[in-house]
């Protein structure tokens, strides 16, 4: 492998939009990485660059068209644009990434212990996303507990991610648009001692993503976090799930594995789509001390498998 370039994460503004590089290895197999700036695209316009690509170097009849409408009229480029940091907890504590995989077969369940007379009929990324968080705070409180002190103790909890809001503009957007055209989903948990609901998360999680296009809640809300500061412990969201990213083929074939690396991540949760796009595979990062009681929580195993072999998706 030949590194010819290395990003540089102190120095956001001067690293190059789009970092591609490809590797071949002795069986035969090669791996295509590509990396493209936060400055100019969100996941949705990262998946339909990548697309157009391999579309048309295959020569397809179908190739996606990215739409630049956004970025020359509503979603204007801005100069010199900020680094926010969404890390309001900061912590010295090491982290721990971990990889588990929902198979199909489990949503059926999950949905309908997620169901409520709030949300009637949970998508499996609802459903998954509030389980996944609900074992997370579980951790979280368990470890605080066995501290024995309340110094470290977080007074509330809140998930935080992008939500693409392209079809959910007035009017809408078209949906390969490039650009950063998201809004913000939020959920947040009231430290009380009471145990996580389910299905109450699941509510929350579909009142953010309604919301996700208010400027006004978008704004208090990250108000709220900045004012509790390390009384919230935040963690993010982010799905690239029906991104296609298993689509793709450039000439040699579809992916055997595709997946996203998150430089510097801070703890939440990733999803993926599986390889047979059925299942969702799940990237979890917490701190070390929460990971060794959420990857035991038989609450978490009842519907996830740790870290299984990636060509049993």
């Amino acid at each position: 492998m030949y590194r010819l370039f290395e990003p540089d994460p102190e120095d956001f503004n001067k690293n190059p939009l789009l970092f591609v590089q490809l590797n071949f290895f002795p069986c035969g197999g090669m791996a295509l990485c590509v990396r493209m700036s936060h400055k100019i695209a969100d996941g949705v316009a990262y998946a339909a660059f990548v697309k157009a690509w391999s579309d048309i170097a295959l020569g397809s009849s179908e190739t996606i068209v990215p739409d630049f409408i956004a970025a020359s009229s509503r979603f204007p480029p801005i100069e010199d644009c900020p680094v926010l940091s969404t890390t309001f907890m900061q912590t010295t504590e090491k982290i721990v990434t971990k990889r588990f995989v929902i198979h199909a077969s489990n949503f059926a369940t999950l949905k309908a212990k997620a169901t409520s007379t709030g949300v009637q009929q949970p998508t499996r990324i609802e459903a998954v996303s509030a389980a996944l968080l609900k074992c997370a705070v579980t951790a979280s409180r368990s470890h605080a507990l066995r501290l024995e002190t309340n110094v470290s103790s977080p007074k509330a909890y809140a998930l935080t991610g992008a939500v693409n809001i392209r079809t959910r503009l007035e009017p809408p957007l078209p949906k390969y648009s490039f650009g950063n055209i998201t809004g913000l989903l939020w959920a947040m948990i009231e430290d009380g001692g009471a145990e996580t609901d389910l299905p109450g998360l699941v509510c929350q999680l579909r009142k953010g993503v309604q919301q996700s296009t208010d400027n006004n809640l978008t704004a208090e809300r990250t108000k709220l976090l900045r004012l509790k500061g390390e009384a919230v412990k935040v963690y993010r969201h982010s799905s690239w799930c029906r991104f296609g990213l298993y689509e793709l083929d450039f000439g040699w074939g579809t992916p055997t594995y595709t997946t996203v690396v998150l430089f510097g991540a801070p703890i939440g949760i990733g999803l993926l789509d599986t390889s047979d796009g059925d299942g969702i595979e799940v990237w979890m990062t917490l701190l070390k001390e929460d990971m060794a009681v959420f990857e035991s929580d038989p609450e978490l195993l009842a519907f996830a498998s740790p870290n299984p072999s990636a060509l049993e998706n």
